[in-house]
């Protein structure tokens, strides 16, 4: 597991980033309420082959498609990841050493991608189990995830919900849920509810070759939100829309890929999905994905933005000239 630590400061701006110690325990406080942890992959070992280093291919012993389990949860609800194609066939995912700037959450592994070839996709078998019953449809959640492109063209998703046909009240083709980088080269989190609504909201940082961006998409079931790096770059009401129960449309576990029978529906990490077909492949890292039951506050996520202590002392500063004003007065 992943320690806690101060994450190396952002000395280009006002910010620095902060894991805190709260989010490697499965349970939260989000509101007053329980917010639990359902899957949290941080990509530091493999099940199979029992360890990792940089260059190692995710194991997959099995044909292509059957799910092994080796990218561990450490929610320690069992909803393990797996690479799609049998060892030495297609594209392989692979650990990699390239991690956020002074091993900003623990971490010493990512998992690169490369979509030139098929298949490279990490993904859960079928829908996620909350201590062994699916979580089915979601009032409430936040999905966050850190990415590091090698590349920027096209639309790229980062976690994803595959679907066909949920969207009733949008486009049809789409799949239930996208974390997202977009062709216009800013993220993106895209949702359909179980009323066949979509919802979207995006941010407006502009995604760049090399940079580690820290992501978290939450919706509480009334505001869908996105923040980048920390920061809340888009809040959108989803009560303005016809919909009148935003919760996540549940995974179809009866789904599989087109009209055949190799690759069932899932969550995933480095694909998406439109049309029934897969595609959108990250061409880069992807580090620490978790996914939530609850909208976490931003203190809750984890990384967020925290001022430099220059900036603190400004403020401190100004603070106690506001005081010394009054009491003159």
């Amino acid at each position: 597991m992943k320690l806690s630590r101060i994450a190396g400061a952002r000395r280009g701006g006002v910010c620095r980033w902060v894991r805190h110690a709260a989010v490697l325990a499965g349970t939260l406080s989000a509101s007053g309420a329980s917010a639990a942890t359902i899957a949290h992959w941080t990509f530091e070992t493999d099940m199979i082959a029992g360890s990792a280093t940089t260059g190692q291919t995710v194991s997959h012993p099995s044909a292509n498609g059957l799910h092994d389990n080796a990218i561990p949860d450490l929610s320690g609800n069992g909803n393990h990841l797996s690479a799609f194609a049998q060892n030495g066939s297609f594209t392989a995912m692979l650990f990699s050493n390239v991690v956020a700037p002074n091993a900003q959450s623990g971490t010493t592994l990512s998992i690169e991608n490369a979509p030139t070839a098929c298949c490279g996709v990490l993904s859960t078998q079928d829908d996620l189990e909350v201590g062994g019953v699916n979580i089915g449809a979601l009032p409430q959640w936040s999905i966050e995830a850190s990415v590091n492109f090698k590349g920027v063209n096209g639309y790229q998703t980062i976690v994803g919900k595959d679907g066909f046909g949920e969207a009733t009240n949008g486009d049809t083709r789409q799949a239930i849920l996208y974390l997202q980088k977009t062709n216009t080269n800013v993220f993106r989190i895209n949702f359909v509810d179980v009323q066949g609504y979509v919802h979207i909201a995006d941010g407006t940082t502009q995604a760049a070759i090399g940079q580690w961006y820290h992501l978290s998409a939450t919706s509480d079931g009334n505001s869908l939100k996105l923040f980048v790096n920390g920061v809340l770059e888009k809040s959108f009401d989803m009560t303005t829309t016809l919909s009148t129960d935003r919760s996540m449309a549940a995974l179809n576990e009866a789904g599989f890929e087109g009209t055949g029978t190799v690759a069932p529906y899932g969550w995933t990490t480095h694909r998406g999905m439109y049309n029934d077909g897969h595609g959108d492949r990250v061409n880069g890292y992807i580090d620490d994905v978790r996914i939530s039951n609850a909208a976490l506050a931003p203190a809750q996520m984890l990384f967020v933005a925290i001022p430099e202590p220059a900036t603190l002392a400004l403020a401190g500063f100004a603070a106690m000239g506001i005081v010394a004003s009054r009491r003159r007065a």
